[in-house]
């Protein structure tokens, strides 16, 4: 609706330039000096006629040839609005495409920052609970092999005991075999840590 306006306001500007030309290319009559006593003339009717008939067809002709000029400006300038409306609509499609295009940049660095930094914390995450559960774990085991070094002798003891029966003295053989398991206490402790 715009380019229409637009074009009746430049058909009606073009109109009055027009009409300005046509008035500047009138050759202006040379002054003619009156006579102190005009001359009575006299014209006649069909004088009158013919005078009328050629004036009109100066006009007609005037007025076509006006028409003709108009429509040529008028085409070419349609033709160049048209060709500068598509000139501005292909800048402005191309400047919201690039911006377009800058913005998703902009949100895919973030979400990437984004990834990363997530993935940095679960990692560190992931190592700290590690590193927990292994403390954890040697603090237990430690706990459980000096529970069973204060406690092997008797262990073992009340398990031979149990094994052997309760016919069999050990009162003399007690001693040692004490010393042979305090002897062999490290080697049973690697056991115990290896699972054997």
């Amino acid at each position: 609706m715009n380019v229409s306006v637009l074009l009746v306001v430049l058909a009606i500007f073009l109109v009055g330039i027009i009409l300005a030309l046509l008035t500047l290319r009138r050759p202006k009559p040379a002054k003619v000096v009156p006579p102190e006593h005009p001359a009575n003339v006299r014209v006649s009717h069909e004088m009158v006629a013919q005078l009328q008939q050629t004036l009109e067809r100066g006009y007609r002709q005037q007025i076509e040839a006006s028409i003709a000029i108009f429509g040529k400006d008028l085409t070419a300038t349609s033709q160049l609005l048209s060709k500068q409306v598509e000139r501005l609509t292909t800048d402005v499609i191309t400047r919201e495409l690039d911006q377009y295009a800058q913005t998703l940049e902009q949100v895919r660095t973030v979400a990437s920052e984004a990834a990363a930094q997530i993935h940095k914390t679960i990692t560190e995450q992931q190592a700290s609970l590690q590193k927990a559960l292994e403390e954890t774990v040697a603090v237990e085991q430690e706990r459980r092999l000096t529970q069973i070094d204060s406690h092997l002798s008797e262990i073992i003891s009340s398990y031979l005991v149990e094994a052997l029966g309760a016919g069999v003295d050990l009162g003399a053989q007690t001693d040692y075999i004490m010393k042979s398991l305090e002897g062999h206490k490290a080697d049973i402790k690697k056991d115990l840590t290896r699972g054997v």
